[in-house]
């Protein structure tokens, strides 16, 4: 990424890049500020060989400077098909050029639908609250909209930040792209995502470019598959237990127990008893990036595609297409029934768990806590603030304007 400060007399250079060196040409994405494109240039006059460009002209009629701006991106179409590039969002007003595209490379972590590319260009430094207001409510949008997405977020920020604005999100470049400042940044929504390193200027452009570099590792390498144990529910074992459960001599129970806390405890642990006796158990493994709508019968169904598949029936590969979406729909709206129960039910430890997944919250507050170390300072002064009324003595105040009301009130009532 970088600042080229105009695109067109550049793309000799940039096509020599491309072919000859490798950090270009094996780059999955470029995006570029300050392009100075306009509808006088044509694609092809600013096209590569094997990337399709995405392009953001700075408009008009709603930008201040009629000359300057605009922002591109070139994806490579060796890591994501061209007919799954799609622009989500394009905006140019006076503080901000914005340009979202969304895109489904051909790998992707499981963890991920989607990723949501956004080049930025923030053209003044004297608007930077209000250009990042304005870029915290488009990814706010983006994140209803594509809740599961990678978001990226990267250009020239011109002093502009996000730290204040918005959480969740990660600022990736440490070094300095222009001089001694560090202008061009790239946020994302996952921590130790790039890591970032200069390389040389395009051109005569005064920014250096940046070169971002992946260190993520997807969660299935960072996290342990869970064993769990699981019992095997089936209509014989349903029928044995309800006949263990009738043979059972309950009397017994409430003749020896002396509370209704006893007598509780005791048949609860003999039903677990018969349940541990009769249901058959098994050990499954939980991958961490399974997602919970991935079911023993999608599974089933997954598997039997890709023997067809190996077989070459298309006609049959058509038909367990159409099965697995069916499928997939059913258990996507019970998953959403489930989620849906925990508020109609008020169960407030798991609405409050989502809640925390969702927002990025960490019950862990020694880090970046406003809150004095010691917690009897911190009492004494909020006692100091919340009675600070009580030590002076008001009544000569009181009756005061208690008398300018009177009197006033006598004249409206003498007026009348």
């Amino acid at each position: 990424m970088g600042n080229v400060q105009s695109l067109k007399n550049k793309m000799d250079e940039l096509h020599s890049c491309v072919r000859y060196l490798q950090e270009f040409r094996q780059i999955s994405l470029m995006s570029f500020t300050e392009t100075w494109l306009d509808g006088s240039v044509a694609d092809n006059c600013v096209s590569i060989d094997g990337f399709k460009l995405v392009r953001g002209d700075r408009d008009l009629n709603l930008a201040e400077k009629q000359k300057g701006g605009g922002v591109c991106l070139y994806v490579n179409e060796q890591w994501c098909h061209p007919n799954n590039v799609t622009v989500k969002h394009y905006s140019c007003t006076t503080n901000v050029e914005i340009l979202a595209v969304g895109l489904r490379p051909y790998y992707l972590p499981r963890e991920f639908s989607h990723v949501i590319h956004l080049t930025v260009y923030v053209p003044n430094r004297n608007v930077a609250k209000d250009t990042a207001v304005e870029l915290c409510s488009t990814l706010q949008d983006l994140e209803i909209a594509h809740p599961n997405s990678f978001i990226v977020v990267d250009g020239d920020f011109n002093h502009c930040t996000l730290k204040n604005n918005i959480g969740n999100y990660y600022q990736h470049v440490q070094c300095c792209t222009r001089g001694q400042a560090t202008l061009d940044l790239c946020y994302s929504n996952v921590k130790e995502a790039y890591s970032a390193k200069p390389i040389t200027k395009l051109g005569k452009s005064d920014h250096n470019m940046i070169l971002l570099q992946p260190k993520y590792r997807p969660i299935i390498q960072r996290q342990k598959p869970k064993l769990l144990t699981v019992k095997q529910w089936s209509s014989e074992a349903i029928d044995e237990l309800q006949a263990s459960l009738d043979l059972t001599d309950w009397e017994v129970f409430i003749e020896s127990t002396q509370s209704i806390d006893e007598l509780t405890q005791t048949v609860t642990g003999y039903t677990n008893f018969c349940v541990d006796c009769v249901v058959p158990t098994k050990r499954i493994k939980v991958y961490p990036n399974n997602k919970p709508w991935i079911t023993k019968e999608v599974k089933s169904i997954i598997n039997k595609k890709k023997q067809i598949f190996g077989q070459g029936d298309m006609e049959n590969l058509k038909s367990v297409q159409k099965e697995l979406d069916k499928i997939l729909r059913r258990e996507k709206d019970l998953y959403r029934r489930k989620i849906e129960k925990h508020f109609t039910e008020n169960n407030m430890k798991h609405v409050w768990a989502g809640i925390r997944m969702m927002s990025g919250y960490s019950n862990d507050t020694s880090k970046n806590s406003r809150l004095p170390s010691t917690s009897t300072i911190y009492a004494n002064e909020l006692n100091v603030f919340y009675n600070r009324f009580d030590c002076h003595d008001f009544s000569g105040e009181n009756k005061e304007l208690h008398e300018i009301l009177s009197n006033r009130m006598y004249c409206i009532l003498n007026h009348f």
